[in-house]
């Protein structure tokens, strides 16, 4: 085999590699990316319900402890008016 069509071979499979790499690159940093990109924008949509779940929470909560306290107050209340 002739030296120029070894050289031909050398670089052309370095070429090969080289692009093969680049590729896997440029593959792997756009999906990255757009990983990064969806999931923003998933947390921007849900920021709204997520307000709005807080309020119903806090009200929940609210009104539970509310229950509880005037749990307590009946029940001391009952034990005063006993004694």
């Amino acid at each position: 085999m002739k030296i120029h069509n070894k050289l031909f071979l050398v670089f052309f499979g370095f070429s090969l590699v080289l692009v093969t790499a680049l590729v896997l690159l440029i593959q792997w940093s756009i999906g990255k990316g757009i990983i990064e990109y969806v999931n923003s924008k998933e947390v921007e949509a849900l920021k709204p319900l997520v307000a709005v779940l807080e309020d119903e929470y806090k009200k929940i909560i609210i009104g539970k402890v509310y229950k509880i306290e005037i749990g307590i107050l009946d029940i001391y209340y009952f034990y005063i008016r006993k004694v």
